[in-house]
């Protein structure tokens, strides 16, 4: 099961965050993307995998929950799975997945706000920080650009803001990652 306060990694990986640890080695992440038409491409690339990292979330979720998206394309894949499950309230800062979830009368949308990040579907900045910061969530599933020994890495310190926000609210924190995040570098440590 899924400990309160932890970060799950599927795809082989022990992963921590704060004092709790989980390991997973069913599943095989993808990875995300660094710019709109990338993000198309990428969300195309391995969508098996995505699809079976996004079931996998999908089986924790129930009626009546509330989650937070972060922002990538294994999360988008989630997204528009989450229609299956009814009276869920989902925050998001991901242009992607409000897309994709806009127009589900059964699920309640929360979409952030903020500055639109140049070349990515998503938002950024202090509105977007500010309200994150109003809500707290069950869940939140987080993306990352890098995985190392240290802890999660994005390329953007804009989006490492977000996702500390994103990890600050939620009482559950499920990081949805390929073991090709092993072999990344990326610029800004968002969790240890």
């Amino acid at each position: 099961g899924v400990n309160r306060g932890s970060v799950v990694c599927f795809g082989g990986a022990t992963c921590r965050l704060g004092r709790s640890a989980i390991h997973a080695d069913s599943i095989h992440k993808a990875p995300r993307c660094r710019s709109a038409p990338r993000f198309q491409q990428r969300g195309q690339d391995r969508s098996a995998a995505k699809r079976a990292i996004a079931n996998a979330a999908l089986a924790l979720l129930k009626p009546g929950l509330s989650l937070t998206l972060d922002t990538g394309t294994t999360t988008l894949e989630l997204a528009k799975q989450l229609a299956t499950i009814s009276h869920l309230k989902v925050l998001t800062s991901s242009l992607a997945a409000a897309s994709v979830l806009y127009g589900h009368d059964h699920l309640e949308l929360v979409l952030l706000g903020g500055m639109a990040r140049k070349g990515h579907p998503d938002l950024y900045g202090e509105l977007t920080e500010d309200n994150v910061r109003r809500f707290r969530v069950d869940i939140a599933f987080l993306g990352a650009d890098a995985l190392l020994a240290d802890g999660l890495y994005t390329g953007d310190a804009n989006v490492a803001r977000v996702s500390k926000a994103i990890i600050a609210g939620a009482q559950r924190r499920i990081l949805l990652a390929d073991s090709s995040k092993f072999s990344r570098q990326a610029f800004r440590r968002f969790a240890t």
